[in-house]
C-alpha cells in the first residue's frame, strides 16, 4: 500500500498513520475550521467528527460581530446548541458580555473617562493634563510605562489624587500601605546591606 504524502495528511489522527485520510487545503482556509479544530483538540465537541457536519449544523457567522455560544452551558457543543449572538444586537436576546466588550473597544476613550470621573472623579482630559506636567513618566521612578498607561494614585484615607504611576511603584506604595515610617525603615535596610557588602 503507497503511504500518502506526509505533508497532506491530518497529524492528529491516531496511530496507523496509512489509513488517515487527506486533508483538504481549502478547509483549513474555512472560517469556521479552527473553531472547529479548537473544538476537537480541547475535547469539547462529541459530535462533531466530521468537520463537514459541523458547518452544515451551526452554519456561518451572519456577520464578523457575530460569536458562536452555546444556547445551554449546561449541555455540550451539539446540534441544537449552538447560537450565532451578535454583541450589538435587540435587547433580550443581546450577551452582556459581549456588549460591553464590543462597546469598549469601539469607545475606549469614553469608557476610559467614565471610569476615571466613576473612581477618582477626573476626566480624561484632566488626567492628560497631569500626564503632560510629569512628563508622561512616573512621579517617582521617573520610569516611563510602554504599552499601559500610568495609574492614579490617591489617598485612600482622603481621596486626594497625588499623581501618576507606574504599576510597580503604585503596588509597592499599596504594600508599604502608604507609611512613610515603613518607607524609611526600607530605606535604612538598603543602606545598611549596601554598606555590608561594601565591607566584604
Amino acid at each position: 500500500m503507497t503511504k500518502p504524502h506526509l505533508a497532506l495528511v491530518d497529524k492528529r489522527w491516531p496511530k496507523g498513520w496509512p489509513n488517515r485520510p487527506l486533508l483538504d487545503k481549502s478547509k483549513r482556509a474555512h472560517p469556521l475550521y479552527a473553531r472547529w479544530k479548537y473544538l476537537k483538540s480541547k475535547g469539547r465537541d462529541q459530535v462533531w467528527d466530521d468537520f463537514d457536519r459541523f458547518v452544515a449544523d451551526v452554519g456561518l457567522a451572519p456577520s464578523p460581530t457575530h460569536k458562536m455560544l452555546r444556547k445551554d452551558k449546561s449541555r455540550p457543543w451539539e446540534p441544537g446548541n449552538v447560537i450565532w449572538l451578535d454583541a450589538i444586537c435587540p435587547p433580550g436576546e443581546r450577551n452582556e458580555t459581549l456588549l460591553k466588550r464590543s462597546w469598549r473597544s469601539r469607545n475606549s476613550h469614553k469608557f476610559r473617562d467614565q471610569h476615571l470621573r466613576s473612581k477618582f472623579g477626573i476626566t480624561e482630559a484632566d488626567y492628560q493634563t497631569m500626564a503632560a506636567a510629569q512628563g508622561y513618566v512616573c512621579a517617582i521612578c521617573e520610569g516611563a510605562e510602554h504599552g499601559a498607561s500610568l495609574a492614579v494614585d490617591h489617598c485612600h484615607e482622603t481621596g486626594v489624587i497625588r499623581g501618576l504611576l507606574c504599576r510597580g511603584c503604585n503596588v509597592s506604595l499599596g504594600c508599604f500601605r502608604d507609611s512613610e515610617a515603613i518607607l524609611l525603615r526600607a530605606i535604612e535596610y538598603l543602606r545598611e546591606g549596601r554598606e555590608m557588602a561594601a565591607r566584604k
